[in-house]
């Protein structure tokens, strides 16, 4: 009996340490590809592996990137500056729990995973904010103006008239005025649907996004 109780005492610091080990293992293999998604934005070439740390991240954390679909409607997957920063929070919540499962070469977690709780309002008036600035400003990112476009006409039914929007600075002058006008009446319809909704929106944490109560 003595020796069994030795055993297990001498055993639990070496099943520490190795749980701990493992542990690293799994936020390294997730900074790292932390880092390959942002290597695009900051304009360096990215290739195959691009794409596996999207896919990664959308399985693990559900957080979607935006998708853009080709003739073969096959998606290009581009993860915003907004969307990183939703995969950073993922780890910040389940960062003592994951651990790198040798077995299946995949992140696993010690307990029930922890997703990203959002204010679906607040979610709604950032991608307004979002949409508008690209449609208005001067300096524009495509990606987070189609991934918020993408957003209204998912949640709203009437919306694909948002597919005809286009930024202000790539439409010719003789006809700015005229679709500055045209613009402002669909941000204004954006307004109202959501002065009339705003109760009916939900956080779904299983789909990460915003939702309509039935």
């Amino acid at each position: 009996m003595r020796n069994k109780l030795l055993t297990i005492l001498f055993l639990i610091p070496i099943l520490v340490l190795s749980q701990a080990n493992l542990n690293e293992e799994a936020i390294n293999y997730y900074k790292s590809n932390i880092k390959i998604v942002e290597s695009l934005n900051k304009g360096y070439e990215v290739g195959k592996e691009y794409d596996l740390a999207i896919d990664f991240f959308e399985e693990l954390t559900k957080v979607k990137s935006y998708h853009q679909y080709g003739f073969a409607d096959q998606p290009e997957k581009y993860a915003t500056k907004y969307v990183i920063k939703d995969w950073k929070k993922w780890l910040d919540l389940n960062l003592d729990i994951i651990y790198w499962d040798k077995k299946t070469n995949a992140i696993k977690a010690t307990s029930k995973v922890k997703y990203l709780e959002k204010d679906p309002k607040k979610v709604f008036l950032e991608n307004y904010d979002i949409l508008k600035a690209n449609t208005f400003g001067k300096h524009i990112d495509d990606t987070e103006f189609n991934h918020s476009i993408d957003f209204f006409i998912e949640l709203i039914p009437f919306c694909n008239f948002l597919n005809n929007l286009s930024p202000l600075i790539e439409i010719e002058n003789d006809k700015v005025n005229i679709y500055k006008k045209t613009t402002k009446s669909h941000f204004k319809k954006l307004r109202e649907w959501y002065k009339l909704n705003k109760e009916k929106l939900i956080w779904n944490k299983m789909t990460q996004s915003v939702k309509i109560k039935k």
